[in-house]
């Protein structure tokens, strides 16, 4: 799970979540799992500053080879995951940001 993001909704890409969230009437209508809010605290200000995030290198996340399966329909295999930066890219994404920085590892 992104920052306390419900685990249903990270199960796919940055941009899939991010419909996800749109869909369930935005990031301040989500529940609160477990009392983790970062992404909901988070994600608002992130959104206003966008352009930013996905220009500064230091901001970039970070992916490496993943190997990880979902377990929903239709089972696929996801070739990177995100170790650092989950939260960031959901972000980008809402704000419909086109492109991000990110550093790939092996």
């Amino acid at each position: 799970m992104a920052g306390g993001l419900p685990a249903d909704l990270c199960m796919g890409s940055a941009r899939e979540t991010a419909t996800g969230i749109k869909k369930r009437g935005g990031i301040q209508a989500l529940p609160v799992p477990y009392g983790d809010s970062r992404a909901k605290n988070n994600i608002p200000g992130m959104i206003t500053i966008a352009s930013v995030i996905s220009k500064e290198r230091l901001l970039s996340v970070i992916a490496e080879v993943g190997g990880t399966h979902r377990p929903t329909p239709p089972y696929l295999k996801q070739k990177w995951d995100l170790n650092d930066g989950s939260i960031r890219s959901v972000a980008l994404a809402l704000a419909r940001m086109e492109r991000l920085n990110a550093f790939f590892g092996v």
